[in-house]
């Protein structure tokens, strides 16, 4: 049996080869069991950026973690030098 040429009622034209001979939609049917496991380009570009943001989020995380120190460590050394207006060092 030949491979459709129209695609599926669905629109997509991504055929899979079912062991009896006949052809399924691979966007409307599961693939057959035993068969190798197939992953469109789209899903494969989908997953890549799913990684990637999510490493981009932990290490914006990683960073704000760091500020929050640092930034505790800042105003510790700006009240050093510019005491607020009515604290003991301001009354000299």
């Amino acid at each position: 049996m030949d491979k459709p040429t129209k695609p599926c009622m669905c629109g997509a034209n991504e055929w899979i080869q079912r062991p009896g001979g006949g052809w399924n939609c691979n966007r409307c049917h599961p693939a057959p069991l035993g068969a190798a496991k197939f992953y469109s380009p789209e899903i494969l570009a989908l997953r890549d950026r799913v990684i990637l943001g999510n490493t981009k989020l932990n290490d914006a995380l990683a960073q704000l973690n760091r500020t929050a120190d640092d930034q505790a460590t800042w105003s510790a050394g700006m009240e050093q030098w510019h005491p607020k207006p009515g604290s003991k060092e301001n009354a000299e």
